[in-house]
């Protein structure tokens, strides 16, 4: 009898942690697409051939805000 109760609440316990698919299915209809909504910007920053430079960029002005070597932070 234990071995039936401990079995019934087992399996209770595995059904209850399944997730509902319905339920992420709503969560991918509405996809953005934010090339429609901002428009394509290209840009690009120079790091050197040999990567040694850092760059940091402003996504919001989309300037370069700075650089410096990579061997200033070692």
């Amino acid at each position: 009898m234990r071995k039936i109760i401990f079995l019934f609440i087992f399996a209770s316990i595995l059904v209850s942690c399944r997730k509902d698919d319905a339920i992420m299915d709503d969560v991918l209809k509405g996809q953005i697409n934010l090339n429609q909504e901002y428009g394509l910007r290209i840009s690009e920053s120079s790091l050197g051939s040999d990567y040694s430079m850092q760059a940091y960029y402003d996504l919001g002005t989309g300037e370069n805000v700075s650089s410096n070597l990579v061997i200033e932070w070692d």
